[in-house]
């Protein structure tokens, strides 16, 4: 989820019935670019600012 103001939210779970954990955080997400590589690796990036999550 994505916030008008910039924040973020995100939950994962490893199996159907696993406990959520949920992640939060203030990433300039809002306008930023987002690529995605074969492999699955994404890219975002902002400006100056990029994240690699793989």
């Amino acid at each position: 989820m994505l916030h008008a103001d910039g924040s973020w939210a995100r939950a994962t779970a490893t199996g159907y019935l696993d406990s959520l954990t949920v992640h939060q955080g203030g990433l300039p997400l809002c306008g930023a670019r987002a690529r995605i590589d074969p492999d699955g690796t994404l890219t975002l990036s902002r400006g100056a600012w990029s994240l690699t999550v793989e």
